[in-house]
């Protein structure tokens, strides 16, 4: 399911007031704190939570722009026209230059605007998870206040969370007290926030990347699971934005995309006509020429295979290593929910543990796609853990790469002595006292 999140700051009067001493004169604000965090939070979700929607609020500010602000609820802005969206860079920036603060701030009005808004945007879709993260101090709301207990029903009602974090507030205050009286309300403290939006992880579901048999003897084979272990994850990349857009005014603006076109014209046609999409065809190039390729054609030379997982042989464990390993590592376990699987799985691990084995196997973890040579290492389970099969990657001969050139003569120590002193006499020293090097 989806997931949202609205981040509410405050940057009121009360927050301008120091959180901690920085290097010389330099004071930190609970605001500057509090917005920093904010970017944190923006920055993790950014890279690591791409479909993760967000919005940012400000209470405390010294202009209002919300969908209440004529039903009394002044000082609170909603920024980017209220919109729940995955966070981008113009999210980041906005919160580097926030709106201008020091008002009185009411954490009950911008807690109030934040469930009307999420309950606006998310009515018409389904999401698994709706929080409204509150960085604010302990002076923002008062603990016997009717509409704040009204707020905690409200999050109840619409299965919403609030989360806030304290910025310099003393222990047992008003957000503690909240968060006693309800499972909707958790504070985090600063310190976890910190360290939650360090983490460069990615949260994964652990579901089978695949299911088949594991093909042990003509006669017997036994349905497993594939599951990852470990995953490649790279950084999302840019997306291209069209430069000319930026000259549309907004209103009459579509999108900024990038739009690309193609066209097919014969090189030496006087009249320039579009080639259709039935007349054109494939082409490989050979030295100068261009062989045509049909879909026939292709179809026939395409390399084809069964979806598979089929023992080839044992070898000792102890041959084969992590520098072996060509790809991710990945686990074999039985199938959820066949206690025969699990039986004769269990049974299979006993047996290469006790002898010391590792199978090598033929995969291909879907149909037609490359066959690749495995190891299935044994790794015998605890208490409440289910043993697994390591998958491994194994190079075919044509993947290694002999090191042809002889191990250097170790150095004897009359050279080791002639090389410390000469790294000893490359000092700073002389530089230091004006002399050259």
């Amino acid at each position: 399911g989806r997931d949202a999140t609205i981040i509410l700051v405050d940057v009121g009067r009360t927050m301008c007031g120091a959180a901690a001493s920085g290097s010389g004169a330099e004071k930190v604000t609970k605001a500057a704190v509090a917005l920093r965090m904010a970017r944190n939070m923006v920055q993790q979700k950014l890279l690591f939570l791409p479909k993760h929607e967000v919005g940012i609020a400000l209470f405390g500010t010294a202009d209002t722009c919300n969908d209440l602000q004529h039903d009394g609820y002044p000082n609170v802005v909603v920024a980017r026209e209220g919109r729940l969206e995955p966070s981008d860079l113009d999210m980041l920036h906005l919160l580097t230059a926030a709106p201008h603060g020091g008002a009185e701030a009411d954490a009950v009005n911008g807690i109030i605007v934040a469930i009307d808004w999420l309950i606006k945007r998310t009515r018409m879709a389904k999401f698994a998870s709706k929080v409204i993260h509150v960085f604010t101090d302990d002076h923002s709301a008062s603990a016997d206040d009717p509409d704040l207990h009204e707020c905690v029903r409200q999050l109840e009602a619409h299965g919403c969370k609030l989360l806030v974090t304290p910025i310099a507030a003393p222990a047992g205050g008003t957000w503690e007290k909240l968060a006693g009286t309800s499972s909707r309300v958790e504070v985090v403290p600063l310190s976890v926030v910190a360290r939650r939006t360090s983490l460069s992880v990615k949260p994964v579901e652990t579901r089978a990347k695949v299911r088949l048999n594991l093909q042990v003897a003509p006669d017997m084979s036994i349905p497993v699971g594939v599951y990852s272990r470990t995953t490649r994850v790279s950084f999302p990349t840019l997306k291209k934005r069209s430069k000319q857009a930026t000259t549309v005014p907004e209103e009459h603006r579509k999108t900024d995309a990038v739009v690309v076109e193609r066209s097919y014209h014969v090189a030496d046609d006087p009249d320039g006509e579009e080639v259709k999409q039935e007349d054109r065809i494939k082409g490989h190039r050979y030295g100068s020429s261009i062989v045509p390729m049909s879909e026939y054609d292709e179809a026939a030379l395409m390399y084809t295979c069964e979806r598979t997982l089929c023992a080839l042989g044992f070898a000792p464990e102890a041959s084969i290593g992590p520098e072996h390993s060509m790809h991710q590592v990945e686990a074999v376990a039985a199938d959820r929910g066949d206690p025969w699987a699990f039986y004769a799985f269990e049974s299979l691990i006993d047996a290469m543990c006790a002898e010391r084995t590792a199978m090598v196997a033929r995969y291909s973890f879907r149909t037609n796609s490359q066959p690749r040579m495995v190891a299935l290492i044994p790794r015998k389970g605890g208490d409440g853990v289910a043993s697994i099969l390591e998958m491994q990657y194994l190079p075919f001969f044509e993947d290694i790469r002999e090191w042809t050139c002889a191990s250097l003569v170790a150095p004897s120590p009359e050279q080791r002595g002639a090389v410390a002193a000469l790294v000893d006499a490359m000092t700073l020293d002389s530089a230091a006292a004006g002399g050259e090097l």
